[in-house]
């Protein structure tokens, strides 16, 4: 058992780092820019960075309970998240091959897409993410079971 603890203590310790380099702010004038996209993004980024920290702290609090179901679905959440920002990642490295309107559409779909209001934008599905995630780290979609 002192083995999963220093595991838990771990994960612990990079949590509280990430949690003490929170973004505060997204300083829209300070791009220096007219497109929308870099502050989009940044949004979407800093979001994603907030979300990933409570997903993570409360995964280890979780664990050290021993709610291992709990501490499960939390992890599955923060995977989740990842690969949202990979995907953020991918369309940053890919947007010479959108025009603005394009990229600042996907953009929102990634920061505020819901498919709960129809006046929202379309939501980026995160299986396709966890997908194209998996592609370059196996396993991330689990086990494959035959």
């Amino acid at each position: 058992m002192t083995e999963d603890t220093d595991t838990v203590a771990q994960v612990r310790a990079w949590v509280d780092r990430l949690g003490a380099s929170l973004p505060r702010t997204v300083d829209v004038a300070a791009l220096g820019v007219k497109s929308k996209a870099p502050f989009q993004l940044l949004c979407t980024r800093e979001a994603l960075i907030w979300r990933s920290e409570e997903l993570a702290r409360t995964a280890c609090d979780a664990l050290e309970r021993d709610d291992f179901c709990a501490a499960a679905i939390l992890t599955r959440a923060v995977t989740e998240n990842a690969a949202l920002a990979w995907k953020l990642m991918d369309v940053l490295d890919a947007r010479g091959r959108y025009t603005p309107q394009q990229l600042s559409d996907l953009l929102m779909r990634l920061l505020a897409g819901s498919g709960n209001y129809p006046e929202a934008p379309k939501p980026v599905h995160v299986h396709d993410c966890l997908r194209k995630m998996d592609e370059k780290i196996p396993g991330v979609l689990g086990p494959v079971i035959n």
